[in-house]
C-alpha cells in the first residue's frame, strides 16, 4: 500500500477535507463535553455502590471531559473515514498491510534514543535532577506500564492522526497541507491543560471544564514552544508515513517517544536552576531544547528515508522494501 494518493476535488455537493475536519472536531468536543457529566455521575453512582473501583470516584471531572472526547473522536471515525476515502473503515487495514516487527522496531529505537539522549542533556546540564531511590518494584511496574502504553497509544493515535487524518486529507491537498492540517490537530489535542477542579458538576460544566483545559492556549509561555513542538513531532510522524507507505515505523517512533514521555517525570526531579523554557518541565519536550532535537529527528530522517523517496503521488517504500 502506497501512503501517496491522487488528489481529488470535492464535487459541488461535497464537503471539502476542511469543512469536514472542522464538522469532526465540533463533533469531538461538543459530543465529548455533553456526555461527561452523565458519565461522571453515573462513575460516582456505581463506585459508591462498590459496583466500580473506588479511585473512579476520585478521578478529577476533567479526566472524563477529555475521555469523552477521546471516545467521541473514535466514534466519529468511521463517518469521517467514509466521507474522506468513500468507503467502509476496513480499508484502514492497508496501512498495516503485513506484520512488520522490522519496520516498527527502527521506529521504536529512534523515538526511544533520540529521547533519551535529550533527557540525558538536560540532567547533564542542571535542567533536572534524578529521582532518589525508587523501589525495583514499582520501577518495573512503571516500566511495564509505559510500555504498554507506548504500544497502544502509539497505534492508536497514528491510525487516528496520520491513517485516517493526513491520508484522507491528501485525498485533496498537497502533502505539506494534509501534514500541516492534521499536526495541528494532533498538537491541539495533546495541548490541553489540567483544570481547577468545578465545585459541582452540572450538565453545562464539560463546557465550562474544556473552555478551562484550553486557556494554555492564551498563554504564551505555556505555548511556546510546547505547541509547536507537538507540530514538528506529527509533522515528522506524518512524512515517515508518506515515506514508508504503511504506518509500521511512524507507530513504532511514536511508541519510543510516549515511553520516554511516560518515565521522564517519574525519574527525575525539579532542580533550582529552573529555565523550564529552555531544557522543559516533567513533560521533557515543553522546552526549546526539545525543538532542536525534533528539528535534529526530522533532518535526519529525511536524509536517511525521505530526500530519495518524492513526497508527491507516486513515492514507494523504502524501509518496507529493505533498501534502506
Amino acid at each position: 500500500m502506497n501512503a501517496g494518493v491522487s488528489r481529488v476535488k470535492p464535487s459541488g455537493r461535497q464537503l471539502s477535507g476542511v469543512s469536514l475536519l472542522g464538522l469532526y472536531l465540533v463533533w469531538v468536543f461538543i459530543g465529548g463535553s455533553l456526555a461527561a457529566p452523565w458519565v461522571y455521575w453515573a462513575a460516582q453512582s456505581l463506585a459508591g455502590m462498590g459496583w466500580l473501583p473506588e479511585s473512579l470516584e476520585r478521578s478529577p471531572f476533567h479526566r472524563y471531559v477529555n475521555r469523552m472526547c477521546l471516545v467521541s473522536a473514535v466514534v466519529g471515525l468511521v463517518p469521517l473515514w467514509r466521507r474522506l476515502e468513500g468507503r467502509s473503515f476496513g480499508g484502514i487495514r492497508e496501512f498495516f498491510p503485513r506484520l512488520n516487527w522490522r519496520d516498527y522496531g527502527r521506529g521504536w529505537l529512534l523515538g526511544f534514543l533520540s529521547l533519551a539522549v535529550l533527557a540525558l542533556a538536560v540532567v547533564a546540564a542542571g535542567g533536572r535532577g534524578i529521582q532518589g531511590a525508587v523501589e525495583t518494584s514499582r520501577l518495573l511496574s512503571h516500566f511495564w506500564n509505559a510500555g504498554i502504553a507506548a504500544l497502544v497509544v502509539g497505534f492508536l493515535e497514528e491510525v487516528l492522526f496520520r491513517g485516517v487524518l493526513f491520508f484522507g486529507l491528501q485525498r485533496q491537498y498537497s502533502f505539506a497541507t494534509a501534514a500541516g492540517l492534521s499536526s495541528a490537530i494532533y498538537a491541539l489535542v495533546h495541548f490541553f491543560r489540567r483544570p481547577t477542579p468545578p465545585p459541582a458538576v452540572e450538565w453545562w460544566t464539560g463546557f465550562q471544564t474544556l473552555a478551562s483545559m484550553a486557556q494554555g492556549f492564551f498563554d504564551l509561555g505555556t505555548f511556546l514552544p510546547a505547541f509547536p513542538n507537538l507540530f514538528l513531532a506529527g509533522v515528522i510522524l506524518a512524512m515517515m508515513f508518506r515515506v514508508t507507505g504503511t504506518l509500521w515505523f511512524s507507530a513504532g517512533l511514536h511508541g519510543g517517544w510516549i515511553f520516554w514521555l511516560k518515565t521522564y517525570g517519574h525519574l527525575t526531579v525539579p532542580t533550582v536552576i529552573g529555565r523550564d523554557w529552555l531544557y522543559g518541565t516533567n513533560r521533557l519536550i515543553d522546552g526549546w531544547l526539545g525543538t532542536a532535537l525534533l528539528c535534529g529527528v526530522g533532518v535526519f530522517c529525511w536524509r536517511r528515508w525521505g530526500q530519495n523517496s518524492s513526497l508527491f503521488p507516486g513515492s514507494q517504500s523504502r524501509i518496507s522494501s529493505g533498501n534502506s
